[in-house]
């Protein structure tokens, strides 16, 4: 059974929770469940690095039909919803944080990046 929570909340670091009540009862079944958790972090880690490499060099953000035009075929061992719920997933928490710095340099309070912190 797979319950999800999606309730926006007002908060700026509202994030969704997904609760998986179903875990595979054979090997076959663990190896592709496996196959499927590491592909997705692949892609999720890809986009990651990508997205340090456009912060680095200032350029333009990827728009989320961009990146899903990039993954296209991509990640063969992940089906296509699969793909896009995970870019829709990461566009949205890079969304919220970008909000929430925001908040804080209106607020006034020190934004920290990474390890460091500075002023906006």
């Amino acid at each position: 059974m797979l319950q999800l929570n999606l309730a926006r909340e007002t908060h700026p670091l509202a994030h969704r929770v997904v609760e998986i009540c179903w875990l595979p009862r054979t090997k076959a079944e663990w190896s592709s469940f496996t196959a499927a958790r590491k592909e997705v972090a692949r892609l999720w880690n890809t986009m990651a690095e990508m997205h340090a490499v456009v912060r680095r060099h200032k350029w333009k953000w990827p728009t989320l039909g961009q990146w899903q035009k990039w993954a296209k075929g991509g990640f063969p061992a992940i089906n296509s919803q699969t793909v896009q719920q995970t870019i829709r997933e990461f566009v949205d928490t890079l969304n919220a944080t970008t909000k929430a710095r925001k908040a804080q340099v209106r607020a006034g309070e020190e934004v920290k990046i990474g390890r460091a912190s500075c002023r906006e």
